[in-house]
C-alpha cells in the first residue's frame, strides 16, 4: 500500500481506480532485492538491538539507522531516485515532541517519537491550525505502549492531528512499538478506516526483514503523492482541471474556508471559496483577474 507503483504494462489505464493487485509495485522489483539484502544484513549487525535496557532512545536511534541503512542502499541503485528527490533523504527520528493545539495552550498528549527530516529545521511541534510560517516538521510520529490497544490510541491522535493540519490528505502513516513484544508495526490511517501490519518483533530475523521493507519503501518515496499529499493542490493553491482530456488547469488561490468536517474515518468534506487567476494555458483566458468560485 506504501510503495510507489505503476500499473502493470499489459493493462490500460482506465477512468475508474485499479485495484492494488494490477500494479506492479517499486519495492518488490527485482532490482530492489540486493539493496534490501545489504539493509538487512546492515541491521542484523547492529549492535543497538542487544542494548538492555531498550529504551526510547535505542529504539529512536534503531529507526534513524533504518532509513540511513536504506537510503545508502539505494545510493548503489542505477533506478533508484536520486538522494536530492527522496522524500526521507535526511531522516531522523527524536524523542519526544510536544504536541500543541494552540501556540499559547500545550497539551499533555505527545507522540513518544518524531521522525523528521534534518534539513527542515523550524519548529518540532505539531499544532492543530499551525501559525503563519511554522510548518510542522513532524513527518512520521512513533507511538509507543505497554499493549496494543493503548499504542492504536494514541496513534490515532497523531493522525487526527496531522490530517487536521493538512486536510487534502489521502492518509497519514504512524508505526507503533509494542514494550513488551518488542514489536513494531506501521499503521495507515486514511478515510476508509485503519490499514495495520502484523507486528514485527526487530530482534527476530523474519520481523527485521519486514521492517529493513518498510523503510526501503519509504526511501523510495520521491513525490508529495508517495507521502500522501494530493499532487494537484496544497491548503492555499489548487490546480483545478480546464479540459477533459486533463492537459490544461487553471490555477486557483483559497479565499476564505467555508466549512470544515475534522475527522480521519469517513469523508473530511472542505468547502472553499477560491479565486481563480488568469492562467494563459487556458484557451481565451479570462476576462477578469480572479474570478470567485467554490471547491
Amino acid at each position: 500500500m506504501l510503495s510507489p507503483k505503476m500499473p502493470k504494462p499489459w493493462l490500460e489505464v482506465a477512468r475508474e481506480l485499479l485495484p492494488l493487485d494490477q500494479h506492479n509495485c517499486m519495492v518488490d522489483e527485482l532490482a530492489l532485492q540486493h539493496a534490501l539484502d545489504n539493509v538487512v544484513a546492515r541491521l542484523e549487525n547492529d549492535d543497538i538491538l542487544t542494548s538492555c535496557p531498550f529504551d526510547l532512545y535505542n529504539l529512536a536511534s534503531f529507526l534513524t539507522r533504518c532509513v540511513e541503512a536504506c537510503n545508502d542502499a539505494l545510493d548503489k541503485q542505477q533506478d533508484a531516485p536520486l538522494r536530492h528527490d527522496r522524500w526521507c533523504n535526511d531522516f531522523q527520528f527524536t524523542v519526544r515532541t510536544t504536541l500543541t493545539d494552540l501556540p499559547e495552550e500545550p497539551v499533555s498528549l505527545q507522540p513518544a517519537i518524531r521522525g523528521g527530516n534534518r534539513s527542515v529545521g523550524g519548529d518540532y511541534s505539531l499544532y492543530r491550525d499551525p501559525p503563519e510560517g511554522r510548518p510542522t516538521n513532524l513527518m512520521l510520529p512513533v507511538e509507543v505502549g505497554e499493549s496494543w490497544k493503548e499504542t492504536v490510541s494514541r496513534a490515532f491522535d497523531s493522525a487526527r492531528r496531522l490530517f487536521i493540519e493538512s486536510q487534502m490528505r489521502s492518509f497519514v502513516l504512524v508505526l507503533a512499538f509494542n514494550r513488551d513484544e518488542q514489536a513494531l508495526r506501521s499503521l495507515i490511517f486514511h478515510h476508509g478506516g485503519l490499514t495495520a501490519s502484523e507486528p514485527y518483533n526487530i530482534t527476530a530475523p523474519e520481523g527485521l526483514k519486514e521492517i529493513a521493507r518498510l523503510f526501503l519503501t519509504l526511501a523510495l518515496w520521491s513525490t508529495p503523492g508517495d507521502a500522501g499529499f494530493v499532487p494537484t493542490c496544497t491548503d492555499t493553491i489548487y490546480m483545478l482541471p480546464a479540459d477533459w482530456l486533463g492537459k490544461d488547469y487553471a490555477l486557483a488561490v483559497l479565499d476564505k474556508v467555508l466549512s470544515r468536517s475534522l475527522r480521519v474515518r469517513g469523508r473530511m468534506t472542505l468547502v472553499s471559496r477560491l479565486h481563480l487567476l488568469h492562467n494563459p494555458s487556458l484557451k481565451g483566458g479570462f476576462s477578469q483577474a480572479t474570478t470567485p468560485i467554490l471547491c
